[in-house]
């Protein structure tokens, strides 16, 4: 008795809308004795020429997914022509969506726009990323993820990570420019472009040089074991100089 007998869906492509992934499952089912049935065609067989029906269902429904795809990039781009911020996703920390449609647009959301401005003068003045989330965490700023963009409640401020404050000053959006889909879009700025270079600067200037003075524990266990070798050795030369009366001076080790 199989735990599973059969596997019912509207239609093939509600398994998959790719060719190969597709004729991949349907040769798992049969290997493993399951047998599928498609509300619009019945038990999907096992001949010649249901399996070929299947190719060719499988070859449309990759094709009909191709095609949605290119005309919803088409539109995108011809939006972004037209000078139209493109709405993905949750908007970057310091912004909200407001609006729909072609209406839809950044707007800046005050409180959150001087914490983006206080990051930038704490990058300029010094701080690295990690003492900088420290700072936002202490005083219980709300993180991005708590942020009006991420339509969550704000409750709890919970803690910074490198990763925001990071992104934040990577973030070129902050400066007033978007570049989506080969145009560049104009949206309100947060900043100016030399406190964002500035700032942006800085931190990977400090990022390099953290990295350059931090040594792996690697190298240190290697150096660590390369020291207590040579004693070892050392102590193993003077032992047998003093069963032998013999002794040697080497140099270089």
């Amino acid at each position: 008795m199989h735990q599973i007998d059969a596997v019912i869906v509207y239609a093939l492509d509600r398994l998959s809308r790719n060719t190969a992934h597709l004729l991949l499952l349907l040769d798992e089912l049969r290997g493993a004795r399951v047998a599928l049935h498609t509300v619009n065609r019945g038990e999907s067989g096992d001949t010649p020429e249901a399996r070929m029906m299947n190719t060719i269902e499988a070859a449309f429904a990759e094709f009909e997914r191709l095609k949605i795809k290119e005309r919803m990039q088409r539109g995108k781009r011809q939006k972004a022509a037209s000078g139209v911020v493109i709405g993905e996703g949750s908007a970057p920390y310091g912004y909200r969506w407001q609006g729909n449609g072609k209406e839809r647009r950044l707007v800046i959301v005050p409180e959150e726009a001087e914490v983006v401005r206080q990051i930038f003068r704490r990058s300029i003045e010094g701080d690295g990323i990690p003492r900088i989330a420290e700072r936002l965490t202490a005083l219980n700023v709300p993180p991005p993820s708590q942020a009006v963009s991420a339509n969550k409640a704000r409750r709890i401020p919970g803690k910074w990570s490198t990763s925001g404050v990071g992104g934040i000053l990577t973030n070129p959006t902050y400066t007033g420019r978007v570049e989506q889909y080969d145009h560049v879009l104009n949206v309100p700025a947060i900043s100016d472009e030399t406190t964002f270079a500035l700032a942006r600067e800085a931190a990977r200037k400090r990022q390099m040089f953290s990295r350059r003075n931090a040594k792996p524990a690697s190298s240190r266990i290697l150096k660590s074991v390369t020291v207590n070798a040579q004693r070892c050795l050392l102590h193993v030369k003077i032992f047998s100089a003093r069963l032998t009366g013999c002794w040697t001076v080497t140099h270089g080790g």
